[in-house]
């Protein structure tokens, strides 16, 4: 009788154990979401007003962008950063300066649909993506403007 009542209270030992770790872990991954969000990089596309003067890149997250690569849609530039710091500029990327991207847009199927794409990782290697992408008017007049998109 004594050992049926012993194994009967082990088990609910068990199952309260059980159900601790499980809002444990619920905690832990909560905590990491938190800390991800807080330190989350953000890249953007930014340009001089002058159409001769290259692009480049803007994190305006919290966090840095590791492993950053871009490309612009409709043409073979591309490059890679090894990492843009929170609130800091990439090095220019050469060569796509807003001349070049406003006649990449202007040859596109759809007159406009020409864009910078990056994809990078934040601190702890979660993959982000931004899609900055060239206003062009409708008369083909050019921009300084990016507008840009962002996911995971």
């Amino acid at each position: 009788m004594i050992a049926l009542c012993s194994l009967i209270v082990a088990a609910i030992g068990l199952y309260f154990l059980v159900k601790y770790v499980g809002y444990t872990r619920r905690i832990s991954e909560e905590a990491v979401r938190q800390t991800e969000a807080s330190f989350k990089p953000a890249i953007i596309a930014i340009s001089n007003a002058r159409g001769d003067i290259d692009c480049w890149l803007r994190n305006v997250g919290k966090g840095p962008a590791m492993d950053v690569e871009w490309q612009v849609t409709g043409t073979n530039q591309k490059g890679h950063f090894s990492c843009v710091e929170a609130g800091n500029d990439s090095p220019q990327m050469h060569p796509s300066n807003l001349a070049a991207l406003v006649n990449a847009a202007l040859k596109s199927p759809s007159k406009n649909d020409v864009a910078i794409v990056c994809s990078y990782k934040s601190i702890s290697g979660r993959q982000y993506t931004s899609v900055s992408k060239h206003v062009v008017s409708e008369d083909g007049s050019e921009s300084d403007r990016f507008d840009t998109t962002f996911g995971e």
